[in-house]
């Protein structure tokens, strides 16, 4: 028979709720869960199934079964007797203010002697408690994180569509480890495969925009640009001049070159006294040249040209 208590149970006593003994009552857990238990569609299911800890309750338990509240019964006996005595010195008319006082002290060192015991074994049992306790809620903690990290794996495998031929085991483990019901996580999984076949018609096509090239998702119907990757700096395309290794830039690439010399010209100038050494306008020219992939040549005209523009000086060359 299903106990619906039985993680709490388990809390209280302490045990490992995934040993052996458990076994059933995970099995019938997952069951009534799935929607196979008697009690499935009588009212609305959670969201999720995460586990629950009563703090005060488990605390309780755990009191009760340490044997504190009988021994500090004990203790409280025996101080009542202690002060009933002490009361009967204290109002005995015929004790001079030595033996009162003599009296006293010694009813305190009995009473003392007679309950170091009993304290210490209060204090220690009190430890244990609180360490149980303490080990009990770590474990609520854990079972937690589990319950989420499971989830969490289920929403990344339900937007890749991973589980679009989910199989009835398949389904059945997802309900053990996220809590959700069977209903819900095949109602997730039929709304992602119902959106999907909603979705806009795509193709993908590289593009060279004379800056930058790459790919382009694009709406196969209407042609708009859905999503747009860089890969790489444009090439310049060989010239068709008698110089066949020259090269012609479009006027967006000259653009971009001359933005990437002024970078590098800044970059280069740490002191920020537009002094350039020899060193550091190569270190420039080098930047440019990797970045766009010019000749050496064309990358020296336009770091020149930016420079004579920003009133950089050449030092020390």
């Amino acid at each position: 028979m299903y106990d619906p208590n039985w993680r709490q149970k388990a809390l209280d006593s302490g045990d490992d709720q995934n040993s052996p003994q458990f076994a059933q009552q995970r099995a019938l857990e997952a069951q009534n869960t799935a929607g196979g238990g008697s009690g499935a569609g009588t009212g609305a299911l959670p969201v999720f199934n995460q586990p629950t800890i009563d703090l005060q309750k488990s605390y309780e338990n755990l009191y009760s079964g340490s044997g504190i509240g009988d021994i500090e019964s004990t203790i409280s006996t025996k101080e009542k007797a202690r002060n009933d005595a002490l009361a009967k010195i204290n109002d005995n008319p015929y004790f001079s203010e030595a033996t009162r006082v003599g009296r006293v002290a010694k009813l305190d060192q009995i009473f003392q002697n007679d309950t170091a015991s009993l304290r210490s074994d209060v204090a220690t049992r009190k430890a244990d408690l609180e360490t149980r306790f303490g080990l009990q809620t770590k474990q609520f903690d854990i079972n937690s994180q589990q319950a989420q990290q499971a989830f969490t794996q289920f929403s990344s495998l339900l937007s890749m569509g991973a589980l679009d031929n989910a199989s009835g085991v398949d389904l059945a483990n997802i309900t053990r480890a996220t809590g959700l019901s069977s209903s819900q996580i095949s109602s997730a999984i039929q709304a992602t495969k119902d959106a999907k076949k909603k979705d806009v018609p795509t193709s993908t096509i590289s593009y060279d925009d004379g800056v930058n090239q790459g790919y382009a998702v694009i709406n196969s119907q209407t042609g708009e640009i859905i999503r747009k990757e860089k890969v790489a700096a444009s090439k310049p395309e060989k010239s068709t001049s008698t110089a066949g290794d020259a090269t012609v830039l479009t006027g967006a690439q000259k653009r971009a070159v001359s933005a990437t010399a002024t970078k590098a010209l800044v970059a280069v100038d740490t002191n920020k006294d537009k002094r350039v050494s020899l060193a550091e306008y190569k270190k420039a020219l080098t930047a440019i040249i990797a970045d766009h992939g010019v000749e050496s040549s064309q990358a020296d005209d336009s770091l020149t040209a930016q420079m004579t523009a920003l009133g950089y000086k050449k030092w020390k060359w």
